[in-house]
């Protein structure tokens, strides 16, 4: 049995920052489409497959009676890569996200760097300061 204290450095503050970046983004896509496109904005500016697949995680989390449940807005069901998508819909961006991140180049190419960082993340393997570098970054362009 490992001990607790046995995470590396590392992976405690990678997964901090893709912690914070990942529920800046999904706020910020809340607070976002709500204000430019009102009650709505999921059925309107949501890719259907997105739409579907998130509601369908949330309702098969919700039916496992040994898992207590804590309500979250249905955009915590999404998928990392689904964000991107959200963001990069030409009519979402336009409407909401250009205004805030100008270039929309670069940001989705921040996105990108931060997903195989999570996804080392999310199967326990060892991330670098390499990773990190990537990630720091991203999370200072969200907060």
């Amino acid at each position: 049995m490992l001990p607790t204290d046995c995470v590396p450095h590392a992976n405690q503050e990678g997964f901090r920052l893709v912690f914070i970046i990942e529920v800046v983004l999904r706020e910020l896509l809340v607070t976002e489409l709500a204000s430019s496109h009102g009650p709505r904005w999921w059925k309107e500016r949501i890719p259907g497959d997105i739409m579907k697949a998130a509601l369908e995680s949330s309702r098969a989390e919700r039916a496992m009676r040994l898992l207590h449940c804590t309500p979250h807005h249905v955009i915590y069901y999404t998928d990392f890569p689904h964000l991107r998508r959200i963001v990069e819909r030409s009519d979402n961006w336009e409407q909401a996200f250009g205004r805030i991140f100008q270039r929309k180049d670069l940001f989705l190419a921040a996105l990108s760097a931060v997903e195989p960082v999570r996804n080392k993340l999310a199967h326990n393997r060892l991330l670098t300061e390499a990773d990190l570098l990537l990630v720091r970054p991203v999370l200072a362009m969200l907060v």
